[in-house]
Order: structure tokens, then C-alpha cells, then sequence
């Protein structure tokens, strides 16, 4: 089976479906944003007090730092409460804040969403602040508990000092030792001065920004995944009940060549076709030449639809053929009569010589069990299969109008002598 006949079975017969649930994916996608409040964005630039990184893998780290502070939910909690907005601390805090690196800098960039835009201007600036607060806590604390632990010692030196005699040779000792305490004092202090200050370099401003939201992107995913869904559906269903769609799978199916494709279904309409004189010359013509290689001296037109009339395609065939006289047999079916009647005997063809072939009408798109009826008749009856003649079908009849095609019998047929 070739791919084109597979895509043809698949969205050929059962587009309507696909289409139908694309649509419901669609429609799922924009609902579950149905009612939901547009979110603004606000955004604060900091940095830390850390050395500026060497690469983009160091500014990364920073950046993780910066957002495992901010998310605190402790720190959120203390932020929402000095601006005085009333939102869940532990919600805001894992879905409406983030901190990026911007580059490879140390420069940080600290975002809050808000269906409120004073209040994400406002809290950005809170938890960029908080942010630099709790970080100087932790990394000056040790720091600052040395000095004050040497502020200690030299005024407990000075003391005594103070307390001793000039004369007395402790006193030089202890001088030595305030210098030496004086001296790494300094030291400490020098060392904290050559780090960088962590500060918010661009606060937080009106107007935020408005986010683009989910909707278009979720029903794009919507119709996606319906689109999807509707293909395996329609697969599985091809698998259970095979469809033959296209003049090339029917005459796989059949084992017949096509002999001509109509553009529309035969009908009595008003002298309207549904074809052009174009096909019906090609299907004469081919129709001829097919019973003369069969060696065939009738040829019979059967209808797989039961509710299609041939009349104006045998009409159009006499008219097209040069050699032959082309009629329509009358032959009423033997289920059409009531059971019992008698002197009721339906009319069944007879094939003269036994030089009789069948040309079926089918569909462009026919299921591959319908098929099964017309092979079995073909075996009862011996004839030749000369070749299909396939049809566009314009739409489809109510399901109350169709008629069972395991009803099959020998005679659902219009007769073309050739």
C-alpha cells in the first residue's frame, strides 16, 4: 500500500472527524482560559556582593543565589505585608517570581508577575531589597562578629593599660599586643571594603508590562494534540473496517482496470450528467475495446450503489459507440416479489452464448466489504470482470435511504450489448 493511499484512506474518508476534533482541542485550549485576569510584569536590576564572574557558567551561579533568596517564602511573606497586598506568600513565591542573569555580568534582573501592576512594580522592589538585605546578613555577619569580638579586646587593653604604672615593663607588652589587635582590625576592615556593594541598580516602575498569556499558544496545542487524537482514530478505525479511496485502490481491490472516472454520480436530473462528454467518450471507447478482448458479446453495467441509475449513463454510452447497440434490460429482481405468488417468475438473464461480461459502477470511496457481494456473484455467475467505472459521489444519502448490500442478486444490473 502506497503512502498516498494511505493518507487518502485516513484523511480522505475521515476528515470530517479529524476536523471535527481539532476543533474540540481548539476550543479546550482557549477554555481553560476563559474568565482568567491579564498579568503584568515588573522588573528591578541588582547585584550582589560577590567578584564579577569570569564566565557565564559564575553569573549563573550568582543568578541561582539571588533566586533561591527571593523565593523564599518567609521573604515573600515579609515583602507582601510592608507593601500590603493580600496574596498567598508560597504561591507567589514559586509561580510569579524569578531572577535571571543578564549575560555573563553580575547584573541580575528580578521579575515579578501580578494581575495588579502597582502591586508588581511594588513587590519587585520589595523582595529586590529584602533580596540584598538577607545576602548582607550572611556574608557580613562573620565579619562584623570579628570586629566587634577585637573592639572588645582593645578596650579591655586599653584598660589596663590605663590601670599601670609607666614604669612597669607589663605595660610594654600589652601596648604591643593592642597594636597587633589594631593591626588585623584594620586588616578586617580593609578586606570588607574591597568588596562590591550589593545595591538595586534600576528599580521597578509604572507602567508594567502586560504578559502575552497562554491562550494562543494552548489552543494552538489544543488543535495539535485534537489533530492527533483524530488521525489515531481514524487509523484505528481503517484498520477495523478498510476504506478504498481513489480510482487506483479500487482497482486494486477489484483486481479490474478502471476504465473511466466521471466526475459526478449518473442521475436522470434534468439530461444533467454530472460528467463531461469527454469521460463518457473515454468510457465508450474503453469499454469496447475491453469486451472485444474478452471476446465478450454483452456487457452489463451492475451499480454498487443500489439507489444509482444507470439509465443516462447507457444512454450516453449508445450514443458513444459506433459498433454497438446499447439498450437498457428491464429485469426486476426476484426479492421484489412477493413469496408464493403464482405464475410470478422473475425474468432472469439469459446469456445467450454465454459471451457476457460485467463492468461495475462504483464510488470513488467505497468500504472493501462491499465488495464482497459482487465477488460472490461474479462467482455463481462465471462472468468476466471487464473493469470499474468509477464515479465522483456528490454527498452522501441519509442513512434511512440505504439500502443493505448483502441483498445482492444476479440480476442489479443495466445490459449493454456490444
Amino acid at each position: 500500500m502506497e503512502l498516498n493511499e494511505v493518507i487518502g484512506r485516513i484523511f480522505g474518508r475521515h476528515k470530517q472527524l479529524i476536523v471535527a476534533l481539532m476543533l474540540a482541542g481548539l476550543l479546550g485550549g482557549l477554555a481553560i482560559h476563559l474568565g482568567e485576569a491579564p498579568q503584568y510584569t515588573a522588573t528591578a536590576r541588582l547585584v550582589l556582593d560577590t567578584t564579577d564572574p569570569e564566565d557565564q557558567a559564575q553569573s549563573g551561579v550568582i543568578a541561582d543565589t539571588a533566586r533561591a533568596i527571593a523565593t523564599g517564602p518567609s521573604l515573600v511573606a515579609d515583602a507582601l505585608r510592608e507593601i500590603g497586598a493580600r496574596r498567598d506568600a508560597a504561591e507567589v513565591a514559586r509561580r510569579q517570581i524569578d531572577v535571571q542573569a543578564l549575560g555573563s555580568s553580575g547584573v541580575m534582573q528580578l521579575s515579578v508577575t501580578d494581575t495588579n501592576p502597582r502591586v508588581a512594580v511594588r513587590l519587585a522592589n520589595a523582595v529586590a531589597e529584602a533580596v540584598i538585605e538577607s545576602r548582607l546578613a550572611v556574608t557580613s555577619g562573620q565579619a562584623a562578629g570579628v570586629v566587634r569580638e577585637m573592639d572588645e579586646q582593645i578596650r579591655q587593653l586599653e584598660e589596663r593599660i590605663n590601670q599601670l604604672d609607666a614604669a612597669d615593663e607589663s605595660r610594654d607588652v600589652l601596648l604591643q599586643r593592642l597594636s597587633q589587635i589594631q593591626a588585623e582590625r584594620a586588616s578586617v576592615e580593609a578586606t570588607r571594603a574591597q568588596r562590591p556593594k550589593a545595591d538595586v541598580l534600576d528599580a521597578a516602575s509604572l507602567p508594567a508590562r502586560q504578559v502575552p498569556g497562554r491562550r494562543l499558544p494552548d489552543a494552538v496545542l489544543g488543535a495539535m494534540l485534537g489533530l492527533l487524537v483524530g488521525i489515531g482514530v481514524a487509523a484505528a478505525l481503517e484498520s477495523l473496517r478498510p476504506t478504498l479511496v481513489g480510482r487506483t485502490a479500487i482497482a486494486r481491490g477489484t483486481e479490474a482496470p478502471v476504465l473511466a472516472e466521471l466526475a459526478g454520480p449518473p442521475s436522470r436530473r434534468a439530461y444533467s450528467h454530472g460528467w463531461e462528454p469527454a469521460d463518457v467518450a473515454e468510457a465508450a471507447m474503453h469499454v469496447e475495446l475491453v469486451a472485444v478482448a474478452a471476446g465478450v458479446k454483452q456487457v452489463r453495467l451492475m451499480a454498487l450503489d443500489r439507489q444509482v441509475d444507470l439509465s443516462n449513463l447507457v444512454h450516453s454510452l449508445g450514443d458513444s459507440l459506433k459498433t454497438a447497440t446499447v439498450q437498457q434490460a428491464e429485469t426486476p429482481t426476484a426479492r421484489r416479489r412477493r413469496a408464493g405468488a403464482k405464475g410470478q417468475e422473475p425474468d432472469v438473464p439469459q446469456d445467450g452464448n454465454g459471451q457476457v461480461g460485467l463492468v461495475l459502477v462504483t464510488p470513488s470511496v467505497v468500504k472493501l466489504a462491499e465488495l464482497d457481494p459482487v465477488k460472490d456473484f461474479l462467482t455463481i455467475s462465471g462472468w468476466p470482470l471487464l473493469g470499474v467505472i468509477v464515479y465522483q459521489a456528490q454527498r452522501r444519502r441519509p442513512r434511512a435511504n440505504r439500502v443493505d448490500r448483502a441483498t445482492w442478486s444476479q440480476d442489479d444490473y443495466t445490459e449493454v450489448d456490444v
